[in-house]
């Protein structure tokens, strides 16, 4: 299977890509600081599936920095999410513990928009 992994260089992304290419599938990475394919720019490129993992999560910087939050978390997500619905492929996506609190901080806003925008089924 061909599955896009966003936040590819992360934590998760990265064991992820690990043991899905381990499995014999194949991988296509991307991520805010990989240049040619950056989340901003995300396509599915033939992805029969989608897990989408990229985001900015410190809470301490999102108080500091809002709009950057929303530019890195939401405006991407919606595209993504769109992308998905559009070519009926399916997009698992990693919310975070935040949610619970989601009205503390704009990382757990941007967390809680994108669940409430994701398409349903």
């Amino acid at each position: 299977m061909k599955i896009a992994i966003t936040g590819s260089n992360g934590f998760i992304g990265s064991n992820l890509k690990e043991k899905f290419e381990s499995d014999g599938h194949t991988i296509i990475e991307w991520d805010r600081k990989n240049e040619s394919r950056n989340i901003h720019n995300f396509e599915l490129e033939g992805a029969e599936f989608v897990i989408h993992l990229a985001a900015d999560a410190d809470v301490r910087r999102s108080i500091k920095e809002p709009d950057a939050y929303w530019h890195n978390n939401v405006t991407p997500t919606t595209r993504i999410q769109r992308i998905c619905h559009e070519a009926n492929v399916p997009l698992l996506y990693a919310s975070s513990s935040c949610i619970h609190a989601w009205h503390q901080s704009p990382y757990g806003i941007s967390k809680k928009v994108n669940e409430e925008t994701a398409f349903p089924g």
